[in-house]
C-alpha cells in the first residue's frame, strides 16, 4: 500500500471525520460554518473544530476565510475525496 493511501485510510478511520465528510456532502449547496457543521452533524463543537482542521490539513476540505468567518466545503480538487463522495452518494449512505 502506498504511503498516501495509508494516510487517507487512517483519516477515514474516525467516526467523527466520516460524519463531517457525510455532512459536507449532504449540504454541499450551502456555505457551512463551524456552527452549521456542529448543528447538522450533531457532534460537539470541540470535536468538529479538532477534526475539521485535520481534514483541511489533509486536503479533504477547503476553508475560505471571510473576515472572521470560516466557510468549509469538500475539496473539489482531491480525486480521493471526489471518489469517496460519489461512492457514498451512489451507495445511498448519504
Amino acid at each position: 500500500m502506498y504511503e498516501g493511501q495509508e494516510r487517507y485510510l487512517k483519516l477515514l478511520g474516525s467516526y467523527s471525520r466520516l460524519k463531517l465528510i457525510a455532512t459536507l456532502i449532504a449540504h454541499s449547496k450551502e456555505d457551512l460554518t463551524l456552527y452549521m457543521l456542529t448543528k447538522y452533524s450533531k457532534l460537539s463543537k470541540d470535536i468538529v473544530r479538532r477534526n475539521i482542521s485535520i481534514l483541511v490539513d489533509a486536503g479533504f476540505v477547503d476553508m475560505k476565510l471571510y473576515d472572521t468567518i470560516r466557510i468549509y466545503a469538500l475539496s473539489e480538487n482531491n480525486p480521493f475525496v471526489i471518489g469517496l463522495s460519489e461512492f457514498l452518494i451512489k451507495s445511498k449512505l448519504i
